[in-house]
């Protein structure tokens, strides 16, 4: 018996399509101050030309992922 049918009458609803995918990995050296700076030194990325670059990389990232 699959789990939908045994617990039917508690189930409200159900949720399809993104709600499988997975992320693995983590990004926590990138959210302190230390590790951005270490990105961007080793990407070569200047702070003044960071905006553009994020702006850039996210429009890559839908296009190219989604």
């Amino acid at each position: 018996m699959k789990l939908m049918e045994l617990y039917q009458d508690k189930i409200m609803g159900a949720i399809s399509g993104l709600d499988r995918i997975r992320f693995r990995g983590t990004l926590r050296w990138l959210a302190t101050k230390s590790g951005l700076a270490s990105f961007m030194g080793h990407s070569h990325i200047l702070l003044k030309d960071f905006s553009g670059w994020v702006e850039n990389f996210l429009l890559y990232a839908i296009f190219r992922y989604i």
